[in-house]
């Protein structure tokens, strides 16, 4: 096999393998704020998928930002949460295959 084949070959193969791990699916990402309008770091936000009892927890950065990347597309319950301020919750989210939700936080 000649250079030009093996290369052909090596990057079939790599974009091949890259095409399956990212698979069919959706992301929720957002911001967190309090209600003068500061962002807010260490908001802990769960959602879940009440069908599969599955989990997944991000936590606000310092900008006041939270992305939960990579989940399967489904119907998803969200729970904001954080010390000194009182729980937001929002369900029913249904995430499409694709799909990059916006969903931003005001506790």
């Amino acid at each position: 096999m000649n250079r030009t084949m093996k290369w052909a070959a090596s990057a079939l193969l790599a974009f091949s393998v890259a095409g399956l791990a990212q698979g069919p699916t959706a992301e929720i990402s957002g911001a967190a704020q309090d209600p003068s309008g500061a962002v807010l770091a260490g908001v802990v936000v769960t959602v879940t998928n009440p069908a599969t009892n599955t989990q997944r927890t991000s936590t606000t950065n310092a900008a006041g930002t939270y992305s939960l990347p990579a989940l399967p597309p489904g119907v998803y319950n969200m729970k904001a949460e954080l010390t000194g301020f009182s729980a937001q919750t929002r369900n029913g989210i249904e995430l499409q295959v694709g799909q990059v939700a916006r969903i931003d936080i005001s506790l």
